[in-house]
């Protein structure tokens, strides 16, 4: 009897093991990067467009089902695009705006009804077609564009523009509106919405070069605040709200190398502090929070493609989470409802992805 429970524990303890760390799963259809990936209100994950693996943006569509494992083809965007932004809407629906296909960039925005599994033309973005920019679901309801890079409406210059603007979409009278500039003009740049309902901008890169700098987005007062500075430039980074209310700025490019260090931002004095560095320096990566709190980076370009690290706070430290089935980068990476980790499609050094995998916490 003794022997038959050990056996059974050391069953136990296989299956668990087999559940920890990344494994595959379906691949898309069509392999992408660049792309959007978006968790819709019943749970679904809506992946859409990207440059697929001809070189050219796309308009393709799918949606993978977490409890069959399976990806479907949903309806196709009106316009192809990649570099754009997907906002889920307090209304369930998605807005898609921007982007670029080839060397056009867009001010053209589509909605997607996930109930009637349709995208319908919504009012373009005004004056700028842009990409690389970020959009934010404002406490308002509202959506906030901001930045990127591109050209204004009718024209195309010799050299593209980073922007300042920042306009709003109010899903009530679909319509957009121009909200306050930025200070600084940013492209590839983070937005993170705080408890407090400001939003946060950080870094990114200028027309003159990598910016340092941050600042705090005000709706109801419409106005940009001064945040503070990093202790240096980068772009290509993430940002994420932890649940002690900072936010946690990791990796990135600073023009000379790929960088493993890391920052917090306190709300609370508006002040940075650095955090502990990565093992791996981290660009063109995907952050994700894990239940519990921890924080998943993984991929990048360089070395650290392959593999991914978990930020503990309890411990203030990084720790090895294992190697990816596919070294990528550029990829999606979101928190499914069961508490896995998807990450989708990306580049590596040969070729564009359609391959996915999921991480379960350890």
């Amino acid at each position: 009897m003794l022997a038959r429970c050990y056996a059974l524990v050391l069953w136990a303890l296989a299956g668990l093991a087999s559940a920890q760390g990344f494994t595959p799963q379906e691949a898309m259809r069509v392999p992408r990067e660049g792309h959007t990936a978006t968790r819709l209100r019943d749970g679904l994950l809506m992946v859409a467009g990207g440059t697929g693996s001809g070189g050219q943006a796309i308009k393709d569509v799918e949606i993978y089902d977490p409890q069959t494992g399976h990806w479907a083809t949903s309806e196709s965007m009106n316009t192809a695009r990649a570099h754009h932004t997907a906002t889920l809407l307090a209304d369930g629906r998605v807005l898609v705006a921007g982007g670029i296909d080839g060397g056009q960039y867009l001010d053209s925005v589509e909605i997607f009804d996930p109930q009637a599994n349709t995208w319908f033309s919504t009012p373009s973005l005004p004056a700028v077609r842009r990409s690389h920019h970020q959009a934010t679901l404002l406490p308002d309801k509202r959506v906030l564009v901001c930045g990127g890079i591109g050209f204004p409406v009718g024209e195309d210059l010799e050299d593209t523009i980073t922007f300042d603007s920042c306009v709003a979409y109010d899903p009530r009278s679909d319509a957009w509106s121009p909200v306050a500039s930025m200070r600084s003009g940013r492209q590839m740049h983070t937005q993170t919405l705080l408890a407090n309902g400001l939003v946060l901008a950080v870094a990114g890169l200028s027309d003159g070069g990598g910016n340092n700098s941050a600042e705090l987005y005000d709706a109801k007062a419409d106005r940009w605040l001064i945040a503070g500075e990093l202790s240096g430039v980068r772009w290509s980074h993430t940002a994420s709200l932890m649940p002690d209310g900072t936010v946690f700025v990791v990796g990135g490019f600073d023009a000379s190398k790929v960088l493993a260090s890391t920052e917090f931002f306190d709300p609370a004095t508006r002040r940075w502090r650095a955090g502990p560095a990565m093992a791996n320096g981290r660009q063109l990566h995907a952050a994700s929070l894990l239940p519990g709190g921890a924080l998943l980076a993984s991929g990048g370009i360089g070395n650290a493609a392959g593999s991914a690290e978990v930020y503990e706070p309890a411990q203030q430290r990084w720790v090895a989470a294992g190697g990816l089935q596919a070294p990528r980068s550029k990829h999606s990476a979101t928190l499914l409802v069961d508490g896995r980790v998807l990450l989708v499609g990306g580049i590596n050094e040969v070729e564009t992805l359609s391959g996915a995998e999921a991480f379960r916490r350890r």
